[in-house]
């Protein structure tokens, strides 16, 4: 078996086990670095009435609550990890240099196999990535790499 077959299958099997059950993700979801640091010092009654006075968002402190319980115990990241990037994103001193690669660059022949051999949509990649590599990207954001990586072998 060569190491494309091999890939191949692995990449059929990681597939499977996927729970492609549609979830809808939370309104919290987006600000949800600022609530789980925001929670150490905010009781959920405080954190709702901010998020609806600065974010515009009604939840009640109860939804709050599941969801910093459901954010914590995926183990996402790490409260200093999470402060650290909420006091470097306002210092424009280490503003990065604009990117040029993607961060689906690395998968990009799983990607490949998945979509065109294996005849997998952008959600079911998605969910792959999300689940097999932590990464979390639209399907738009697949679909344009696809895209970008035909046209680089194109040229």
């Amino acid at each position: 078996m060569t190491s494309i077959e091999i890939q191949r299958q692995k990449l059929i099997i990681d597939i499977a086990s996927l729970d492609l059950k549609r979830k809808k993700t939370s309104k919290l979801t987006p600000y949800m670095d600022q609530v789980l640091v925001l929670s150490q010092y905010m009781s959920y009654k405080e954190l709702s009435d901010w998020l609806k006075k600065d974010k515009g968002i009604n939840i009640t402190p109860p939804a709050i609550h599941y969801m910093i319980k459901k954010w914590t115990k995926s183990n996402m990241k790490t409260l200093s990890e999470i402060t650290d990037i909420l006091l470097t994103s306002n210092d424009h001193s280490t503003k990065q240099k604009r990117r040029f690669t993607s961060t689906l660059d690395p998968y990009r022949s799983e990607i490949i196999i998945l979509h065109d051999e294996l005849n997998k949509s952008g959600a079911v990649i998605k969910k792959w990535l999300e689940e097999k590599h932590n990464i979390y990207v639209t399907r738009d954001t697949i679909y344009k790499r696809i895209k970008h990586w035909r046209s680089l072998d194109e040229k």
